[in-house]
């Protein structure tokens, strides 16, 4: 069983590996794979319950990596603070919902039977990553670290939602991954705007860039409500006013926005706090 879960990824990396050609006869490669793929997957989640879990669990581990889910992250923060903005702008926007098209097309799409079964352990692990994550991003001291660290955070939601095995939940798992696909490669834009004007990623000086820099703490601040903003226009499209009343419907927006104003709040005071310590001492 061992070796089946580690040489499955490792089949699957062989694969993908000569895809690197953007030529028109490349791309009918890449789909002729994909399809041989996507049909040898579909006849072996038919075989018995017991091989369909060993082929999920292969998968998921491979999805897992990319997510990226605890502990199976401590790639990203790296690649995010080694890599140019326009790098770290591809990885967060388009390189991280690999994982979440894999876990729906391959893991709900193909194998539901063993997706039921393993989905109360994958929701754990989103659990704990949501929240090793989050207070990790409190911890950091370097601003792409600090974005690649949130960027976990909000997968593990995607996760959670994945695997929810309802519809909602997938819908708004799209969703979360479409607004997390604009608002982080913003924000890694604005990251690499203030390391070129300053040459520092050190959030210790962010009570100097209070009082000097107003102008792009204020663009921050706006991104970062937007991933919040986004979330709230995709929950009013939703006809939820035949689901629970027009009157829960405006409760739940209104919670919603108000909670993202506190935190946006607790956040910037929290950090202005830091950047002004660091100054003093």
């Amino acid at each position: 069983m061992l070796t089946t879960l580690i040489v499955i990824p490792f089949i699957g990396s062989l694969v993908l590996l000569p895809m690197n050609d953007t030529t028109a006869a490349g791309v009918d490669r890449v789909k002729k794979v994909a399809l041989v793929v996507s049909l040898i997957v579909f006849i072996l989640s038919l075989l018995c319950a017991g091989a369909q879990k060993i082929l999920w669990f292969g998968f998921f581990l491979s999805f897992a990596v990319k997510t990226p889910l605890v502990p199976f992250h401590v790639w990203l923060p790296r690649a995010h603070a080694e890599a140019p903005v326009g790098g770290s702008m591809l990885l967060a926007s388009v390189f991280l919902k690999l994982a979440t098209y894999g876990f729906l097309r391959i893991l709900v799409g193909m194998m539901p039977d063993a997706t039921s079964y393993f989905s109360p352990l994958v929701q754990t692990i989103a659990v704990i990553t949501v929240i090793y994550s989050s207070l990790a991003t409190l911890r950091q001291s370097d601003f792409k670290a600090l974005v690649a660290y949130s960027s976990i955070s909000h997968m593990a939601i995607v996760v959670l939602g994945v695997f929810s095995n309802t519809i909602i939940g997938i819908e708004g798992a799209i969703a979360l991954s479409v607004a997390h696909g604009v608002v982080s490669p913003a924000l890694f834009v604005l990251v690499g705007s203030m390391t070129l004007s300053l040459v520092l990623f050190l959030i210790g000086i962010l009570g100097f860039i209070m009082n000097r820099k107003n102008i792009i703490l204020m663009i921050i601040s706006i991104e970062i409500m937007l991933l919040a903003v986004t979330l709230l226009v995709l929950v009013s499209s939703y006809n939820f006013d035949d689901i629970m009343g027009q009157t829960y419907s405006i409760y739940i927006i209104t919670i919603a926005g108000a909670e993202s104003a506190i935190g946006l709040g607790i956040l910037v005071a929290y950090y202005r706090l830091r950047g002004n310590i660091s100054l003093r001492t």
